[in-house]
C-alpha cells in the first residue's frame, strides 16, 4: 500500500461495488485510489460476516470487502489510506469520512448527495 494521497477518493460502497465487477483486476492495476481508515474498518466488518447465504446482500458485501482489503494489504499496490479524525459513526460513516478527508486536504469540492 502506498503512502501517497491520490486524487481519486473512494468510500466503502464505491469500493465494494467495483470490487464485485469483472473489471476489478484491471482497475487495481491501472488506478491509484485513496480511501479512509473508516472505510477500511467497514470493509473489515463486512469481511468478517460468518457464513452469509449465497447470493445474499451479506455475501456481496463480504466478497467485495475481502477483495478491497486484499488490494490494500498488497505492498506493491498504489492504493492508499488516509486517517480521518474525528472518526464519524453511523450508517454513512464511510461517506462522511471521505467528505472529511476532502475538506481536510483543502482541495476540490464535494458533490451534493443525490436523493430520489
Amino acid at each position: 500500500m502506498a503512502a501517497d494521497r491520490h486524487p481519486l477518493l473512494a468510500d466503502t460502497s464505491a469500493l465494494i461495488a467495483v470490487a464485485n465487477t469483472d473489471l476489478w483486476e484491471q482497475l487495481c492495476e491501472t488506478l491509484a485510489v485513496t480511501t479512509t481508515n473508516v472505510c477500511v474498518a467497514e470493509c473489515k466488518r463486512h469481511a468478517d460476516i460468518s457464513y452469509p447465504a449465497a447470493g445474499s446482500r451479506e455475501a456481496y458485501l463480504q466478497q467485495g470487502s475481502q477483495r478491497v482489503l486484499s488490494q490494500l494489504r498488497d505492498d506493491d499496490s498504489p492504493w492508499s489510506v488516509v486517517t480521518v479524525v474525528p472518526r464519524p459513526h453511523g450508517p454513512d460513516a464511510g461517506e462522511q469520512s471521505a467528505i472529511s478527508a476532502i475538506s481536510a486536504a483543502g482541495v476540490g469540492s464535494v458533490m451534493p448527495r443525490i436523493t430520489s
